[in-house]
């Protein structure tokens, strides 16, 4: 069935993905308010602002909250990323009443007071020692920063100490104030469920509040080629090498997840056999992708131990200059390209992920994207134009290395 889109008169935009055949409903209110789009003095206040709604409305304390929707067996839960923030809830499809009214009560209502503003800054302190604590996450958000240090997505979404500690409640009921408005909120319910009826439910949920203005999302972004080690007493290095990748909006995006695949994106992928498999130099070794309206990376990441953390780096650097000189093979590209199709295709089965996959689309393009049209894209991959992009992407003159690891 196709996408249902209504608008509100203060401009929420209401998605619906009807899915008679299934018994469950996943709602999603998202808004367009991340990590990228604060001050660097307020730096992790959306994911901040994010734990702060659980903590009780008006009407319903933060025990009432969480009873109302795991009581009838359902899933509540929320996410902030770079861009974007999502409440959202996993339910029956008979009580998605229930869960529009829930996720509407701690958009518009939630109390923000003082006491639980310094309850819930103690627990996002100890969020942000735990990732400290692990070195094969941390790097990641030092990768970023040291290859976007002067743009707002290289900032960790979570924060930092000085910034979460610094946050005052007046803070935060500003951010929440400029955040949760019409222009800024979209609303993707996938499963069981009447679009009529959803539209219905989202201006009863979401009617009250204040059109404001659209999101800015930041500049173009551009990689910063080097080196960075931080010392940390564990067993492995762990480590990230990358470099710049291309953008959401970039025709070459799906020729870049063909090469991404191609050379770590599974087992069967170049990195995992040259790496793990013939040589034994790793456990986890893998690559991903980032691409925002702003720019992209593509980055290899995985833990070794320090002495054969240089013999890891010269497997890496040999994999990725063979591919930027050879490119793939046909075999590969048309290996990748059924694989990533599969899986899209596969987990679109999950209506969170087709909740997930709607609300996304609409913020980044405003529109819908059919699965069809995305299969489309991956059709129109070829060899020729991954082993193009690979010439351009993995330049080894815009390398980025971080690691984690011991002195």
């Amino acid at each position: 069935m196709p996408l249902f889109k209504a608008t509100l008169p203060n401009s929420v935009r209401v998605l619906t993905d009807p899915v008679p055949s299934v018994r469950s409903v996943s709602v999603g209110i998202w808004c367009h308010s991340g990590s990228a789009h604060e001050s660097p003095g307020r730096a992790g206040i959306a994911h901040f602002a994010e734990h702060m709604v659980f903590k009780g409305t008006k009407s319903r304390s933060a025990m009432e909250i969480a009873e109302a929707i795991e009581g009838r067996g359902g899933v509540l839960n929320a996410f902030t990323d770079k861009l974007n923030t999502c409440y959202y809830v996993r339910c029956l499809g008979e009580d998605l009443e229930n869960a529009f009214e829930i996720l509407g009560d701690i958009f518009t209502a939630c109390r923000l007071d003082e006491p639980d503003l310094e309850t819930e800054r103690k627990v996002i302190l100890e969020e942000i020692r735990r990732s400290d604590d692990e070195p094969g996450d941390a790097v990641h958000d030092h990768h970023l920063e040291s290859l976007w240090p002067d743009h707002p997505l290289g900032r960790p979404v979570l924060g930092t100490r000085s910034t979460v500690g610094d946050t005052s409640q007046s803070d935060m009921r500003g951010y929440v104030a400029r955040s949760h408005t019409g222009h800024k909120t979209v609303v993707s319910v996938a499963g069981n469920a009447d679009p009529d009826h959803v539209a219905t439910l989202a201006e009863k949920a979401l009617g009250s509040i204040a059109a404001g203005e659209p999101t800015h999302d930041p500049g173009p972004v551009s990689g910063t080629p080097g080196e960075r080690y931080l010392n940390k007493d564990v067993e492995q290095v762990h480590f990230c090498i990358g470099g710049p990748g291309v953008g959401v909006h970039d025709p070459r995006l799906h020729t870049q997840m063909v090469l991404d695949n191609i050379l770590g994106g599974g087992m069967s992928s170049r990195l995992f056999q040259e790496v793990r498999e013939k040589l034994g130099l790793a456990y986890a070794i893998g690559t991903y992708s980032l691409s925002y309206p702003s720019g992209g990376c593509m980055t290899v990441y995985g833990g070794t131990s320090p002495e054969t953390w240089p013999q890891v780096q010269e497997v890496v650097d040999c994999e990725l200059a063979r591919m930027a000189a050879e490119g793939p093979t046909e075999d590969e590209v048309a290996r990748t390209k059924r694989m990533v199709s599969g899986n899209m295709a596969l987990g679109l089965e999950a209506m969170n992920s087709r909740m997930l996959r709607s609300g996304r689309n609409e913020l980044t393009f405003g529109r819908e994207v059919t699965i069809d049209e995305t299969l489309q894209k991956f059709g129109e991959v070829t060899r020729d134009g991954v082993h193009e992009l690979a010439r351009t992407l993995l330049d080894p003159a815009s390398r980025r290395i971080t690691a984690i690891g011991p002195a």
